[in-house]
């Protein structure tokens, strides 16, 4: 079964490949609809989270509020390190249980959509990885568009985040995928890969 990686920074459009190849019929496995699984009211890891950061990244009926607990952890470096050791391991070990699951049913290939597939080292069970890139400002008028964040508190994500170039570099396993046109453009890109 060949596995390939999907990753690239906040904005730069993972999730909207994702939706475009899962409509071409191919498996994925997204890290961040784990995450939120993994988040629901009353799970070990949001009581983790809850315990780490505070009560009030719940909203008023026990959910997690991601808004407040993204502006928490995404303030400072050490923060941001605490909330994905607590994340990290949960969806890793699920990511395994799904990949695992997907080769016995008999896939041909399958996707793994994952912001941070590299930093987590998942790099390494990926035949290859499509890194999504796009020009900073653009990525910032997406990240407002979608979450009606204000740019400081986006930028203050940016940071946090590996830069595309290191992405391109970290393995020769990397194919840049440039997401600064208009969407016919990027799924003529995406056809042109899976006929490959």
């Amino acid at each position: 079964m060949r596995t390939i990686g999907i990753t690239g920074g906040i904005g730069a459009g993972k999730s909207t490949v994702s939706t475009y190849i899962e409509g071409k019929g191919y498996r994925i496995i997204d890290a961040d609809k784990i995450a939120r699984e993994i988040t629901e009211k009353g799970s070990d890891v949001l009581i983790k989270l809850a315990l780490e950061f505070g009560e009030d990244i719940l909203d008023e009926y026990g959910n997690l509020n991601r808004k407040r607990l993204a502006d928490i952890a995404f303030s400072d470096i050490n923060k941001h390190k605490k909330l994905n050791e607590i994340m990290h391991a949960r969806i890793m070990e699920i990511i395994f249980q799904k990949q695992s699951a997907f080769k016995k049913a008999g896939e041909k290939t399958i996707f793994l959509d994952v912001p941070l597939l590299i930093e987590a080292g998942l790099d390494e069970i990926c035949d290859s990885i499509w890194v999504i890139c796009a020009p900073e400002w653009l990525k910032i008028d997406r990240i407002k568009n979608r979450d009606n964040s204000n740019e400081d508190d986006i930028k203050k994500r940016i940071v946090l985040q590996m830069t595309d170039e290191n992405r391109l570099s970290s393995s020769n396993k990397t194919i840049r995928i440039d997401n600064d046109g208009d969407m016919e453009g990027l799924c003529q890109k995406i056809d042109e890969l899976l006929d490959k």
